[in-house]
């Protein structure tokens, strides 16, 4: 009997799906990260209406005092 390859684990257990709200706490916490304009704007851009936004608004609004 010939030994069959083993299954790649990814075909078994395929990646679990992260939160969004990990995910948009991970970029938040880049764009602070970075410290620049651009990013707090692109992540306001991009979520506009989370909880986050109010503190990145916060934030850039520092930055230009």
């Amino acid at each position: 009997m010939t030994e069959r390859p083993p299954i790649a684990p990814d075909k078994l257990d395929p990646p679990r799906v992260r939160p969004g709200h990990i995910a948009v706490r991970e970029e938040f916490d880049a764009a602070i990260a970075a410290g620049r304009r651009e990013a707090l704007e692109l992540f306001i851009a991009r979520h506009p209406a989370d909880p986050l936004a109010t503190e990145a608004r916060r934030r850039l609004e520092a930055m230009t005092r």
